[in-house]
This record gives structure tokens, sequence and C-alpha cells, in this order.
């Protein structure tokens, strides 16, 4: 029997330390998401953003208005481009610039763009397109032909990567639609 006591102990151990780590994982996501609303809450202050619920007509985006929606993005109307809005099928070249919320985001670690590169992201529109829910969202608000736009995307419309680090994003969106 004495043998057996050290087994007994670390298996009679084992539950409790895995239901206490699974506690543990799910408040600290929770507190995650507790931080993402403070940095986005944070990120619109420090920028003076006006957010408002019901989207203005093309013409009367201030520099500074976003409309947050259903699902949690801020969008904010650059430019509104030219032609239709965009349709499923539609073949879209897109660039664009992301960063993170954080005070600096102008360091590599924290910013990613298409801008320098020599051709632009192209895929087609469409409901089952692999594009973050944000992007699809954003997209649907623009124009056929040089529309550009701002948004705040939380990490629960963005990509895998940011949903699973819990990380918000800033993205600048110019598209293009391909004949």
């Amino acid at each position: 029997m004495k043998k057996y006591l050290p087994i007994m102990l670390l298996l009679s151990a084992f539950p409790a330390t895995f239901f206490s780590c699974r506690d543990n994982q799910s408040r600290l996501y929770g507190d995650q998401l507790k931080d993402e609303k403070q940095k986005i809450a944070d990120y619109i202050n420090l920028h003076n953003i006006d957010v408002i619920t019901v989207f203005p007509d093309n013409d009367k985006w201030k520099e500074n208005l976003y409309v947050q929606t259903n699902s949690g993005l801020y969008f904010h109307l650059v430019d509104s481009g030219k032609g239709d809005t965009i349709l499923v099928n539609d073949l879209i070249n897109l660039r664009y610039i992301k960063h993170t919320l954080d005070e600096n985001p102008d360091t590599l670690v924290n910013m990613m763009s298409t801008i320098k590169y020599p051709y632009p992201y192209v895929f087609r529109y469409s409901s089952g397109t692999d594009i973050p829910t944000s992007w699809s969202e954003a997209i649907l608000y623009m124009k056929k032909s040089g529309s550009e736009a701002i948004f705040i995307a939380p990490s629960k419309i963005g990509t895998n990567t940011e949903l699973n680090s819990v990380t918000p994003m800033c993205y600048r969106f110019k598209i293009t639609v391909q004949k």
C-alpha cells in the first residue's frame, strides 16, 4: 500500500489542478476582452473620434466620424469612390495598411502594409471568401472604384490570429474592382 500512496496522491491532485487551470484560462480570456474594450476606448479618445450608430450621407463624413455597427466594427469612409456598391463575385483589388491600437503603431512589429507591394491583394468577394468578417463588412459599405475607408476591428471579427490573441486592429483600405 505504501508504494501506491504517491501515485494515489498524484492522481487525486490532477483533477484539482486541471479544473483550476481551466477556470484561470476563462478568467484570463475575460480579462483580455475587458482590456481590448479599454484599448479601443483609449484609441477612440486619443484620436478624438466621434462615434455614431447611423450612417451619414456619403458627403457628410467628418474627419473623425466613425459608425459603430452591430458587429462592433467602427467604420469611417474617407473617400466614397465611384460606381456601385460591391457585389458577390466581384474581383477586388485591395491595398491596405493595418496596425495595432498601441500608442506607437508605426513599428514593423505593430504594422503591416500592402502599399509597397508590386501587386495588390486580389480576391473574389463572396459569402465563402476566406477574409475576416470585419473586412467583408467594411467592403459592403464601399464603392467599386477608388473607395477608401478606415475601420477598427475588434478581435472577434478580425483574423484568426487577432481572435486568438484578442488583439483589435485598425485598417485603412483602398479598393477597386476588376472588370
